[in-house]
């Protein structure tokens, strides 16, 4: 009898062991995906907070940061910085985001190149140009003013 008691004892000891097991493989479950979505909110963060500096450059300088030559050398530094993470972020975008975000930022990167090309045409106008080098840059100025960032990605900058 006693050994009877020992068996139903150990099967109660094994079935709860097995609980516990399934309930500790479950929550390491739950904190790893926690922890994926919480790495991919960082990127998706990074590629938000360099395209909101490279457009913040533009709107400061009225250039874009790899064309803003004004400033000592370490705001040149600062300002290849966000070139360089901003074009960084793009790449990044299609895998992050989606095609449609990264059609949309590189977008942004031919606008603001568009930017410095009627800049420079403005500083060097000819008679002869019939462009409105001007104009246009003011357009590119109030695209960049009113782009809605948050409409492009909020949706996604969600850790839940």
């Amino acid at each position: 009898m006693f050994a009877y008691r020992v068996g139903i004892l150990q099967a109660q000891i094994l079935d709860k062991q097995s609980q516990l097991q399934h309930l500790t493989a479950n929550r390491t479950l739950e904190l790893e995906e926690r922890k994926l979505r919480a790495d991919l909110f960082d990127k998706r963060m990074e590629v938000y907070t360099a395209t909101q500096a490279f457009i913040g450059v533009i709107l400061a300088e009225g250039e874009p940061p790899s064309y803003a030559r004004t400033g000592s050398d370490e705001e040149m530094a600062r300002q290849f910085r966000i070139t360089r993470e901003f074009t960084v972020a793009i790449d990044r975008s299609q895998f992050l985001f989606g095609q449609h975000v990264e059609a949309e930022l590189r977008q942004l990167w031919t606008n603001a190149n568009d930017l410095h090309y009627h800049n420079v045409q403005h500083a060097n106008d000819r008679p002869d140009d019939e462009e409105d080098h001007a104009q246009k840059a003011r357009d590119l100025i109030k695209g960049f003013l009113t782009y809605d960032l948050n409409a492009l990605m909020g949706d996604k900058l969600n850790i839940h």
